[in-house]
């Protein structure tokens, strides 16, 4: 059974993950410009100002810069975990190709209608931000 997750604040936890999955450990890590990411933070706490994740644009910056140093620290000291690297602007321009190329990576059989549903998820508005 594969099991996957997709948060940024698994950054914060991948020490733990590691200590549970020990080889089968695999990332994804997206590569996306520090300022792009946190404008992006930013907008979306602005969009949902009194909710529970809504948080100031100074606390954007933090947490966002907080997370890329944890991941950043960990591959760079557990070089023995594959990591797959998507860069941001290839995924919004070309998710069919990064959707293949993480399938491949992953080792795993989706259903055409599965790798559909994947590619279909990827939002290029997203790109808004750079």
């Amino acid at each position: 059974t594969v099991a996957g997750g997709k948060y940024p604040h698994l950054c914060r936890f991948v020490q733990h993950l590691h200590a549970g999955l020990d080889h089968s450990l695999r990332i994804v890590s997206v590569e996306r410009d520090i300022e792009a990411s946190i404008r992006s933070l930013q907008n979306r706490s602005e969009k949902h100002r009194g909710q529970w994740f809504a948080v100031d644009d100074e606390a954007c910056e933090v947490l966002q810069r907080s997370l890329r140093d944890h991941r950043d620290n960990f591959i760079a000291s557990h070089p023995e975990v594959p990591v797959f690297k998507v860069e941001f602007a290839e995924l919004v321009t070309h998710p069919e190709q990064v959707v293949r190329n993480l399938i491949e990576f992953l080792g795993i059989t989706p259903t055409p209608d599965e790798i559909q549903s994947a590619i279909e998820h990827v939002n290029p508005e997203l790109r808004k931000f750079g």
